[in-house]
This record gives structure tokens, sequence and C-alpha cells, in this order.
């Protein structure tokens, strides 16, 4: 009964065969700045929330609906199909 961890901690190597690094250091760099991006907007909703109060929650959800649609109907360019969310668009 063997375990994937040898006595110094590490994966051993017929474990890791057949698997490869995939992601280059450019592509771990943008997930760190979309990260640190995502972060900075968590918290500074949360101080904004806290200074404005509930109403910038109804404002925040007109503007991701307004967006949402945006998207969809970007969506519908792309895929040039008929049938739409608005009649006559």
């Amino acid at each position: 009964m063997s375990t994937a961890l040898d006595h110094q901690g590490t994966t051993s190597d017929n474990e890791n065969s057949g698997y490869a690094q995939s992601l280059g250091n450019r592509q771990v760099k943008m997930i760190a700045i979309g990260g640190a991006i995502g972060v900075g907007l968590f918290l500074g909703a949360g101080g904004r929330m806290a200074a404005a109060g509930p109403g910038l929650v109804l404002s925040y959800a007109l503007c991701g609906m307004a967006a949402f649609f945006v998207m969809r109907a970007l969506g519908e360019l792309v895929l040039h199909q008929p049938r739409s969310f608005v009649p006559n668009a």
C-alpha cells in the first residue's frame, strides 16, 4: 500500500507522468491581475455601500441588468440568430 507522497513530502514521478504545465508565464500574470482588480472592486463596493446605503444596491442591480442585456444582444449578433428577446429588434 503506497501513497502518492514519498518520505520527503513530494509527489513521486509515476504520479506526475502524463501531466505537463499548461499555463504560461503571461497567463499566470493575467490571472493575478484579474484577482487584484476583483479584490479591489469587492472592497471598494463594500466601502461605498456603507457610505451610500441600500440605494447603491439598486443602482448596481440596474447597471448589471443593462450589462446583461447588452451582452445578450451582442451574443445574438455574433451567432446571427434571427430570434430575439426584444420584438422587432
